[in-house]
């Protein structure tokens, strides 16, 4: 008979999206040790809350800052999110021309926010009826700094939703403290009255999380941008089955998604909004009776900049891992869990830069 082994494989993947004039996508892998390529990143980020311009923004006339006197009016925006229809007219609506690029901060139909440039406008009766396409910051600002440094915290959640078995302390200030408790990441039947069938993630997840964001625009041109992450995790995930067999299972399943309080930047009718997704999964084939799992402390930092030299990836990280002692009657076990955290920064209800880190490890048993 061979003997069961419990390995453990660590891979942190952080990237970043940002939507200006075009999309860009950048993937970083780091592997422990890794120095930054800009060593000035080591303490970029500081615990602070703090957000605000470096100077005056330059706004265009082509800008339209819609109030609540006009967002008021806005009966429907299409499923497509292009087509914006207002109950009446204002004097905000009647100085709107094809080409303008309409924005504003919360409004009912629009939680986070918009940021529009107006193809087409069309008067129905009393209704304004306004065709429009996705905008960026660049057509909407002629120069502006933005700076941004927060610690989330749990007690600035505006909007959240968590699975069952999951819950989240309140009273650990910046610490996001969840506790797991037979969360099920898999059912065979879709019964929830049965639990042999069923992959269940157990333990603990403890974060702390913080960020920088700075961007400047200078004559409708992105000049510079920094965007990083630091994450500080500590975390034990045991994954325990019964009688299932399944020969290629993966699955992840958000444990909690949590939406903040909007954030002014100084620019009129702009507002940055975090949301942080925490994730559990599990990824491999079972044929067993398994209860296994890993106490992780994990430390983060990466992101993304641009200068004039164009953009650049950073990423450090530093992990240490101990192992919970398998409880296995099986004929083969492999399987793959993971903890993911992604963090992403919408500008008036668009995606704007998007961290993510992905540790995982690897629990395998041969044929016995």
């Amino acid at each position: 008979m061979k003997k069961s082994r419990l390995s453990i494989v660590i891979a942190v993947i952080g990237s970043c999206l940002f939507f200006l004039t075009n999309l860009v996508a950048i993937t970083v892998q780091a592997k422990e040790g890794q120095q930054s390529s800009l060593s000035q990143a080591d303490n970029r980020i500081q615990p602070v809350n703090d957000a605000g311009m470096g100077s005056l923004p330059v706004i265009p006339e082509t800008t339209k800052v819609l109030s609540k006197e006009t967002t008021q009016h806005l009966t429907s925006i299409s499923t497509d999110g292009n087509v914006y229809t207002f109950s009446e007219t204002t004097v905000e609506l009647e100085s709107i021309s094809v080409g303008d690029v309409i924005v504003s901060e919360k409004a009912t139909l629009a939680p986070y926010g918009f940021l529009r440039k107006v193809t087409s406008i069309t008067l129905n009766n009393e209704q304004i009826i306004l065709e429009t396409v996705q905008a960026t910051l660049e057509e909407a600002i002629e120069s502006a700094h933005i700076s941004i440094h927060q610690s989330l915290t749990p007690n600035n959640i505006q909007q959240t939703s968590q699975l069952a078995g999951i819950s989240l302390s309140q009273s650990q200030g910046e610490l996001f403290s969840y506790m797991l408790t037979d969360v099920v990441l898999y059912d065979a039947d879709g019964n929830a009255e049965t639990s042999s069938d069923q992959i269940r993630a157990n333990g603990f997840i403890e974060l702390e999380i913080e960020y920088e964001f700075d961007l400047d625009i200078d004559s409708y041109t992105l000049e510079s941008l920094t965007f990083l992450v630091g994450i500080t995790e500590t975390a034990e995930l045991v994954i325990q089955s019964e009688n299932v067999t399944l020969p290629n299972v993966n699955v992840e399943i958000p444990i909690g998604q949590h939406t903040f309080a909007p954030i002014p930047v100084g620019i009129p009718g702009i507002v940055v909004i975090p949301q942080l997704i925490i994730s559990v999964g599990v990824d491999g084939s079972i044929q067993a009776n398994i209860s296994a799992g890993v106490t992780q402390q994990l430390t983060v930092q990466g992101g993304l900049t641009y200068d004039d030299l164009g953009w650049h990836s950073i990423s450090n990280f530093s992990n240490s891992f101990s192992t919970i002692p398998p409880q296995i009657t099986s004929k083969k076990f492999e399987v793959q869990g993971n903890i993911e955290t992604t963090l992403t920064l919408l500008i008036n209800g668009v995606a704007g830069p998007l961290f993510n880190v992905k540790p995982y490890l690897l629990f395998s048993l041969p044929d016995t």
